[in-house]
């Protein structure tokens, strides 16, 4: 699909593939925890700060599903849900990259 694929240290051993096009991360590919029953999608909302939304996702009644931590782009991504159970994750990518553009 024309995208620059390249091999990013995830964590515990693991590794990912991330998607770059323009000098951009896209998207990410990585193995599913053994945790997980079955594959799926998890969108990505950009923000500016994720410890101060985290605040605003706890005051709305959301729940922090996965917390930032070092091993995961660096504490700038975190999977929340929204009171109804929606999940989604909030990243500040552009701390996460690097100076090209691409993600950690």
């Amino acid at each position: 699909f024309g995208y620059e694929v390249t091999e990013r240290e995830l964590g515990k051993g693991m590794k990912r593939a991330v998607l770059a096009s323009e000098g951009y991360s896209r998207a990410s590919i990585a193995p599913l925890p053994e945790v997980v029953e079955k594959p799926g999608w998890l969108p990505y909302i950009l923000v500016a700060d994720v410890s101060a939304t985290l605040d605003k996702v706890r005051t709305a009644g959301g729940k922090v599903l996965v917390e930032p931590r070092a091993e995961l782009l660096d504490s700038q991504l975190a999977v929340i849900a929204d009171p109804r159970g929606g999940v989604l994750a909030i990243i500040n990518w552009i701390s996460a990259q690097n100076e090209e553009g691409v993600a950690k």
